[in-house]
Protein backbone atom coordinates (compact mmCIF):
# COMPACT_ATOMS: atom_id res chain seq x y z
CA UNK A 1 0.00 0.00 0.00
CA UNK A 2 1.60 2.95 -1.15
CA UNK A 3 0.75 6.62 0.39
CA UNK A 4 1.63 9.49 -1.86
CA UNK A 5 1.93 12.91 -0.79
CA UNK A 6 0.64 15.97 -3.67
CA UNK A 7 0.80 19.42 -2.52
CA UNK A 8 -1.43 21.73 -4.29
CA UNK A 9 -2.13 25.38 -4.20
CA UNK A 10 -5.20 27.63 -4.81
CA UNK A 11 -4.63 30.30 -7.25
CA UNK A 12 -5.92 33.65 -6.04
CA UNK A 13 -5.97 36.44 -7.98
CA UNK A 14 -6.54 40.04 -5.70
CA UNK A 15 -6.84 42.13 -8.97
CA UNK A 16 -10.74 41.37 -8.92
CA UNK A 17 -11.55 43.09 -6.01
CA UNK A 18 -10.31 46.42 -7.28
CA UNK A 19 -12.22 46.08 -10.42
CA UNK A 20 -15.13 44.91 -8.62
CA UNK A 21 -15.82 47.51 -5.90
CA UNK A 22 -14.24 50.70 -4.55
CA UNK A 23 -11.79 50.25 -1.49
CA UNK A 24 -12.70 46.88 -1.01
CA UNK A 25 -10.26 44.84 1.24
CA UNK A 26 -7.94 42.76 0.20
CA UNK A 27 -8.35 38.79 1.36
CA UNK A 28 -5.58 36.77 3.10
CA UNK A 29 -3.61 34.31 1.47
CA UNK A 30 -4.52 31.24 1.93
CA UNK A 31 -2.78 28.49 3.42
CA UNK A 32 -1.46 25.69 1.32
CA UNK A 33 -2.68 21.82 2.65
CA UNK A 34 -0.99 19.35 1.33
CA UNK A 35 -3.66 15.94 0.62
CA UNK A 36 -2.15 12.64 1.78
CA UNK A 37 -3.70 9.82 -0.52
CA UNK A 38 -4.09 6.05 -0.38
CA UNK A 39 -4.88 4.97 -3.83
CA UNK A 40 -5.82 1.79 -3.49
CA UNK A 41 -8.17 2.57 -0.74
CA UNK A 42 -9.46 6.10 -2.04
CA UNK A 43 -8.61 6.15 -5.86
CA UNK A 44 -7.63 10.12 -6.60
CA UNK A 45 -7.91 10.78 -10.10
CA UNK A 46 -6.31 13.72 -12.00
CA UNK A 47 -9.27 14.44 -13.27
CA UNK A 48 -11.15 15.31 -9.83
CA UNK A 49 -8.10 16.89 -8.23
CA UNK A 50 -9.73 20.30 -8.69
CA UNK A 51 -12.85 19.12 -6.78
CA UNK A 52 -10.39 17.66 -4.38
CA UNK A 53 -8.66 20.18 -3.34
CA UNK A 54 -11.37 22.87 -3.23
CA UNK A 55 -13.36 20.91 -0.66
CA UNK A 56 -10.17 20.14 1.36
CA UNK A 57 -9.90 23.64 1.67
CA UNK A 58 -13.67 24.76 2.84
CA UNK A 59 -13.38 21.50 5.58
CA UNK A 60 -9.60 22.04 6.60
CA UNK A 61 -8.57 25.66 5.86
CA UNK A 62 -11.09 28.34 5.11
CA UNK A 63 -12.87 29.60 8.50
CA UNK A 64 -16.18 30.77 8.47
CA UNK A 65 -15.04 34.13 8.65
CA UNK A 66 -14.43 33.37 4.76
CA UNK A 67 -16.18 33.03 2.03
CA UNK A 68 -14.85 32.25 -2.07
CA UNK A 69 -16.43 33.19 -4.72
CA UNK A 70 -15.55 30.53 -7.70
CA UNK A 71 -17.00 28.67 -10.43
CA UNK A 72 -19.04 25.79 -9.62
CA UNK A 73 -17.97 23.43 -12.81
CA UNK A 74 -14.26 24.58 -12.74
CA UNK A 75 -13.46 24.45 -8.72
CA UNK A 76 -10.05 25.85 -9.29
CA UNK A 77 -11.25 28.81 -10.63
CA UNK A 78 -11.57 30.86 -7.15
CA UNK A 79 -11.89 34.06 -8.28
CA UNK A 80 -11.42 35.35 -4.53
CA UNK A 81 -11.29 34.48 -0.88
CA UNK A 82 -13.28 37.34 1.35
CA UNK A 83 -12.38 37.82 4.53
CA UNK A 84 -16.21 38.91 6.30
CA UNK A 85 -16.58 41.83 7.90
CA UNK A 86 -17.51 42.13 11.72
CA UNK A 87 -18.39 39.44 14.39
CA UNK A 88 -18.17 35.90 12.74
CA UNK A 89 -21.49 33.60 14.04
CA UNK A 90 -23.27 30.67 12.74
CA UNK A 91 -25.18 32.47 10.26
CA UNK A 92 -24.51 35.60 8.71
CA UNK A 93 -25.78 39.24 10.15
CA UNK A 94 -27.12 41.90 7.98
CA UNK A 95 -23.98 43.88 7.01
CA UNK A 96 -22.19 40.49 6.05
CA UNK A 97 -24.79 39.81 3.80
CA UNK A 98 -24.67 43.22 2.02
CA UNK A 99 -21.48 42.77 1.95
CA UNK A 100 -21.08 39.86 0.13
CA UNK A 101 -24.35 40.74 -2.12
CA UNK A 102 -22.15 43.69 -3.04
CA UNK A 103 -19.00 41.81 -4.32
CA UNK A 104 -21.22 38.69 -5.65
CA UNK A 105 -23.13 41.35 -8.25
CA UNK A 106 -19.91 43.31 -9.07
CA UNK A 107 -17.99 40.36 -10.00
CA UNK A 108 -21.01 39.12 -11.65
CA UNK A 109 -21.31 41.53 -13.54
CA UNK A 110 -17.65 41.93 -14.32
CA UNK A 111 -17.66 38.12 -15.67
CA UNK A 112 -20.89 39.26 -17.76
CA UNK A 113 -18.89 42.08 -19.68
CA UNK A 114 -16.43 39.66 -20.45
CA UNK A 115 -18.40 37.14 -21.94
CA UNK A 116 -20.20 39.54 -24.33
CA UNK A 117 -16.98 41.44 -25.25
CA UNK A 118 -15.11 38.48 -26.18
CA UNK A 119 -18.06 37.09 -27.93
CA UNK A 120 -17.96 39.85 -30.31
CA UNK A 121 -14.44 40.54 -30.06
CA UNK A 122 -14.51 44.18 -28.63
CA UNK A 123 -11.84 45.67 -26.70
CA UNK A 124 -11.79 44.64 -22.90
CA UNK A 125 -10.54 46.63 -20.12
CA UNK A 126 -7.19 46.00 -18.39
CA UNK A 127 -9.58 44.66 -15.34
CA UNK A 128 -11.86 42.23 -18.13
CA UNK A 129 -8.39 41.32 -19.56
CA UNK A 130 -7.21 40.12 -16.27
CA UNK A 131 -10.00 38.21 -15.18
CA UNK A 132 -10.16 36.68 -19.32
CA UNK A 133 -6.62 35.60 -18.74
CA UNK A 134 -6.99 34.16 -15.55
CA UNK A 135 -9.90 31.73 -16.88
CA UNK A 136 -8.39 30.78 -20.40
CA UNK A 137 -4.91 30.59 -19.52
CA UNK A 138 -6.53 27.55 -16.77
CA UNK A 139 -9.23 26.13 -19.48
CA UNK A 140 -9.70 27.39 -23.13
CA UNK A 141 -11.60 30.49 -23.92
CA UNK A 142 -14.56 28.34 -24.09
CA UNK A 143 -14.68 28.14 -20.33
CA UNK A 144 -15.51 32.37 -20.79
CA UNK A 145 -19.14 31.33 -22.25
CA UNK A 146 -21.25 31.22 -18.66
CA UNK A 147 -18.93 31.95 -16.34
CA UNK A 148 -21.27 34.84 -14.51
CA UNK A 149 -23.98 32.05 -14.40
CA UNK A 150 -21.57 29.57 -13.22
CA UNK A 151 -20.58 31.80 -9.84
CA UNK A 152 -20.89 30.71 -6.42
CA UNK A 153 -20.09 31.37 -3.00
CA UNK A 154 -19.04 28.96 -0.48
CA UNK A 155 -18.45 29.87 3.40
CA UNK A 156 -15.41 27.90 4.56
CA UNK A 157 -16.44 25.21 7.32
CA UNK A 158 -12.86 24.80 9.12
CA UNK A 159 -14.29 25.27 12.53
CA UNK A 160 -17.54 22.95 11.77
CA UNK A 161 -15.69 20.31 10.82
CA UNK A 162 -13.25 20.19 13.38
CA UNK A 163 -16.15 20.32 16.02
CA UNK A 164 -17.68 17.56 13.84
CA UNK A 165 -14.22 15.59 14.66
CA UNK A 166 -14.31 15.87 17.94
CA UNK A 167 -17.76 15.25 18.46
CA UNK A 168 -17.39 11.71 16.31
CA UNK A 169 -15.61 9.98 18.54
CA UNK A 170 -18.69 9.49 20.97
CA UNK A 171 -20.43 7.70 18.68
CA UNK A 172 -17.90 5.95 16.26
CA UNK A 173 -18.15 2.99 17.96
CA UNK A 174 -22.06 2.66 17.97
CA UNK A 175 -22.60 3.51 14.63
CA UNK A 176 -19.75 1.23 13.15
CA UNK A 177 -21.38 -1.71 15.26
CA UNK A 178 -24.97 -0.56 13.42
CA UNK A 179 -23.27 -0.86 9.65
CA UNK A 180 -21.60 -4.55 10.79
CA UNK A 181 -25.00 -5.71 11.95
CA UNK A 182 -26.68 -4.54 8.63
CA UNK A 183 -24.30 -6.08 6.52
CA UNK A 184 -22.82 -2.81 4.96
CA UNK A 185 -19.12 -0.65 4.97
CA UNK A 186 -18.34 0.48 8.76
CA UNK A 187 -16.66 3.30 7.26
CA UNK A 188 -20.43 4.60 6.27
CA UNK A 189 -19.89 6.26 10.11
CA UNK A 190 -18.26 8.46 8.52
CA UNK A 191 -21.46 10.35 6.28
CA UNK A 192 -22.45 12.52 9.53
CA UNK A 193 -19.66 14.69 8.48
CA UNK A 194 -20.76 15.78 5.61
CA UNK A 195 -24.45 15.33 6.55
CA UNK A 196 -23.99 18.06 9.59
CA UNK A 197 -21.03 17.62 11.32
CA UNK A 198 -22.01 15.63 13.65
CA UNK A 199 -24.27 18.36 14.44
CA UNK A 200 -27.39 16.52 15.91
CA UNK A 201 -29.65 19.80 15.86
CA UNK A 202 -28.67 20.49 12.00
CA UNK A 203 -31.76 21.57 10.65
CA UNK A 204 -31.83 22.23 6.58
CA UNK A 205 -33.85 24.91 5.00
CA UNK A 206 -35.87 21.89 2.84
CA UNK A 207 -37.06 19.83 6.24
CA UNK A 208 -34.37 17.70 6.43
CA UNK A 209 -32.81 17.08 10.38
CA UNK A 210 -30.78 15.37 12.81
CA UNK A 211 -27.01 14.02 12.76
CA UNK A 212 -28.41 12.16 9.61
CA UNK A 213 -30.14 14.79 8.15
CA UNK A 214 -33.47 12.67 7.32
CA UNK A 215 -36.09 14.45 5.14
CA UNK A 216 -39.63 14.27 7.47
CA UNK A 217 -40.72 11.49 4.51
CA UNK A 218 -38.22 9.66 4.89
CA UNK A 219 -37.66 9.51 8.25
CA UNK A 220 -41.64 8.12 8.71
CA UNK A 221 -40.70 4.85 7.01
CA UNK A 222 -37.89 4.13 9.02
CA UNK A 223 -38.32 5.92 12.49
CA UNK A 224 -40.92 7.49 14.75
CA UNK A 225 -41.91 11.21 13.74
CA UNK A 226 -44.91 12.71 14.90
CA UNK A 227 -45.85 15.78 16.78
CA UNK A 228 -44.64 14.25 19.89
CA UNK A 229 -42.05 12.28 19.14
CA UNK A 230 -38.84 12.76 16.19
CA UNK A 231 -36.29 9.78 16.37
CA UNK A 232 -33.82 11.94 13.58
CA UNK A 233 -32.81 13.75 16.63
CA UNK A 234 -31.76 10.11 18.17
CA UNK A 235 -28.06 9.51 16.62
CA UNK A 236 -27.97 5.68 16.78
CA UNK A 237 -31.55 5.51 15.97
CA UNK A 238 -31.18 7.61 13.14
CA UNK A 239 -28.31 5.05 12.04
CA UNK A 240 -30.54 2.55 12.04
CA UNK A 241 -32.49 3.94 9.65
CA UNK A 242 -29.68 5.00 7.63
CA UNK A 243 -28.59 1.43 7.64
CA UNK A 244 -32.05 -0.03 6.41
CA UNK A 245 -32.87 2.70 4.12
Amino acid sequence: MRLRLRGFSIVLTTLILAACANQQPTPPPVRIVPISTNDAVFPAPSALQPQIVFWQNVYAVWGRGQVALHDDRYMDLIYVVLPLPGPVGESYSAEQKAFLQDHYQNLKSLLRQVESKTASNAPLTPAEQRLADFISSRYSRAALTGASDRLRSQRGLRERFKRGLEISGRYDAAFRAVFREAGLPEDLAYLPHVESSFQNHASSSVGAAGMWQFMPSTAGQLMRLNAAVDERRDPVISAQGAARY
